[in-house]
């Protein structure tokens, strides 16, 4: 019943991506903001390390929770060693509860970030690469919004793309992001 009511709420996180990641594109930064080159490179190359990293998160708590069910005592050290090796860093095992709260949220923000890539990708093949500027974009995004959350992101982005997010819409969004 909630899903019927509520629909899904990766299709909102798509959008909130989709203007995330606008912000720190080259040619918006370039364009709008009118950054120097320079900066222009820092920003966009900060703003994917960190897109990165969360994606990376996110994957690390979805296979810390498929390899080991809530009831497991070594879960937390599971997820630890998956945090230290995947993300190189250091991480408490206590955290492995509190992070086990965010694990819907993970499934929403990856299955959102390749829905997003396909979508962006969409937009600058029928608008060209800044078409944050075009009014057909807009007149497109705004029909888009306006059905809200009524179906699922999958069912979405294949509509409105003509084809299902695929990990190499994502993998050259970091690509172009990363440098």
């Amino acid at each position: 019943v909630e899903a019927r009511r509520l629909g899904d709420c990766a299709i909102s996180e798509t959008y909130a991506l989709l203007f995330e990641r606008l912000l720190c594109s080259r040619i918006f930064l370039r364009k709008v903001l009118r950054l120097s080159p320079n900066d222009t490179e820092k920003v966009a190359r900060t703003s994917g390390a960190l897109g990165l990293l969360s994606l990376r998160r996110e994957a690390v708590l979805l296979v810390a929770e498929a390899d080991a069910p809530a009831s497991s005592k070594n879960g937390a050290k599971h997820y630890q060693g998956l945090w230290s090796s995947e993300l190189r860093a250091d991480t408490a095992a206590v955290l492995y509860g509190t992070e086990r709260t965010l694990l819907d949220r993970s499934c929403v923000r990856l299955r959102a970030a390749l829905a997003e890539s396909r979508l962006r990708n969409t937009l600058r093949d029928r608008f060209d690469e800044d078409w944050f500027h075009n009014p057909r974009a807009g007149a497109f995004l705004r029909q888009l919004f306006s059905e809200g959350q009524s179906t699922t992101v999958e069912a979405m982005t294949r509509e409105v793309t003509g084809a299902a997010a695929a990990a190499g819409d994502l993998t050259r969004w970091l690509g172009e992001a990363l440098g």
